[in-house]
């Protein structure tokens, strides 16, 4: 339910019905945010677990079994396409999870202004001057609210979350141990010691994301206004959200 109108901010300035539908709709930001969040936790297991199967089978550890160069090789891309879906699952976990701050800040600070106005501030103390924007209702993902954010458009972004440093370490020392056994298994094989530099591309990759991943956000940071880029580098807490100005761009662990 869009409202057309500017709201100052806080509970006192919505209707009963409007204060009524934003109850419904952080009890449904909530079950979304956790059901995604318990998916992803179990692509991880599930990943592994197929993934030391495979591993295990393609070096000839199970009984009867013969080594295969070829199902080495798939064991390396099972923890990629896992890690795809995680990264997929976690930004539209991320979606849910910005509009969920959105809304305590609205609730918490007046005037509101939306974010992308927040990031156009050079001080702080200019927001008490600015006019409300206007705050909607049932925006689930935020595409009302959130819309033209840099920040928020960054945090979202699939291949940041792709670039996360749990994530590339978990699904990336998968990749890794399967490199490594490849490029073994094919240098005894072949008497070439050449092959052993298969276990060298992987961080080679790693290292170019993590340049690439710093490179856009000091971009975007230097895109935001004075206010916003210092409420953007300082570390929120994840869990309470203590920073409504800009959430912190860069959360711990899979987020």
């Amino acid at each position: 339910m869009a409202q057309n109108h500017p709201h100052q901010g806080g509970a006192d300035s919505l209707s009963p019905a409007q204060l009524e539908f934003l109850k419904l709709e952080i009890g449904l930001l909530e079950q979304r945010i956790l059901h995604l969040e318990n998916l992803q936790y179990r692509l991880r297991q599930f990943s592994m677990a197929l993934w030391v199967a495979t591993l295990g089978v393609g070096l000839g550890l199970t009984s009867g079994a013969v080594a295969s160069p070829f199902l080495i090789a798939i064991s390396g891309l099972v923890p990629t396409v896992f890690m795809y879906l995680d990264a997929w699952y976690a930004t539209n976990a991320q979606s849910f999870r910005c509009r969920r701050n959105e809304i305590t800040y609205f609730l918490n600070f007046t005037p509101y202004l939306a974010p992308r106005t927040r990031e156009q501030l050079t001080d702080g103390k200019a927001a008490s001057t600015r006019e409300p924007d206007t705050f909607y209702v049932l925006d689930l993902v935020g595409d009302l609210t959130l819309k033209h954010s840099k920040a928020v458009a960054y945090r979202r972004s699939l291949v940041v979350k792709l670039t996360r440093t749990a994530r590339l370490c978990f699904y990336g020392l998968q990749v890794l141990g399967s490199s490594v056994a490849l490029g073994q298994h094919l240098a005894t094989e072949y008497s070439s010691p050449s092959f052993w530099a298969l276990g060298l591309l992987f961080p080679a990759a790693v290292v170019c994301l993590r340049v690439w991943r710093q490179y856009r956000k000091s971009r975007v940071l230097s895109e935001l206004g004075t206010w916003a880029k210092t409420q953007a580098t300082e570390r929120a807490d994840v869990e309470h959200y203590a920073d409504f100005g800009t959430e912190a761009l860069d959360t711990s662990g899979f987020r």
